[in-house]
């Protein structure tokens, strides 16, 4: 079998992993990806295994996700779920030259807090209450509906509406 048939998912996963965590070199995380190709292909038994492809992106991202760890990160990476949702909310740069990832990750978090304060504070309240426990408390839709005795399709709406209502309000 030849070892270059498995870039694609070498690839997609260093991708991936980048996307999580862009603190992460990409190159890096490619070299790891190799690594666990080739270790699944020495490793693999078709007897004992599932199939090759299942096997090998299981070796690749174990590597890559012990790698992720050597280099001193907690994976998944304590408080990115929040901090993604304020930046997919209020898109705010990467402007904080800050040598230590976590602390510019709390820098990053406190200031899309309150950008998105402002942003909603003529909001409707059901509008700002939703969003204030998807972004702020990190609950899921369905949680968020179940507390409104409502769907999670009705909470995702509400959320969607309010983000654009601070969208427009950026804009204008």
């Amino acid at each position: 079998m030849n070892v270059e048939e498995w870039k694609p998912l070498v690839v997609k996963n260093a991708a991936w992993f980048r996307f999580k965590n862009p603190h992460l070199d990409f190159d890096d995380l490619v070299q790891e990806g190799w690594l666990g190709v080739l270790d699944a292909l020495d490793r693999f038994d078709p007897a004992k295994s599932a199939a090759l492809e299942i096997f090998v992106n299981y070796r690749i991202r174990s590597r890559m996700m012990d790698w992720a760890r050597e280099q001193g990160l907690k994976w998944p990476v304590s408080g990115s779920r929040k901090l993604k949702r304020y930046s997919v909310a209020v898109e705010i740069p990467e402007a904080f030259p800050v040598a230590d990832p976590k602390a510019a990750q709390g820098i990053a978090a406190v200031e899309a807090k309150a950008t998105t304060d402002k942003l909603l504070k003529d909001a409707p309240d059901r509008g700002k209450q939703t969003a204030e426990m998807y972004y702020s408390e990190g609950q899921f839709m369905h949680e968020i509906g179940k507390r409104f005795n409502r769907s999670e399709a009705w909470a995702s709406l509400i959320v969607g509406k309010t983000i654009e209502h601070a969208r427009r309000r950026i804009s204008a």
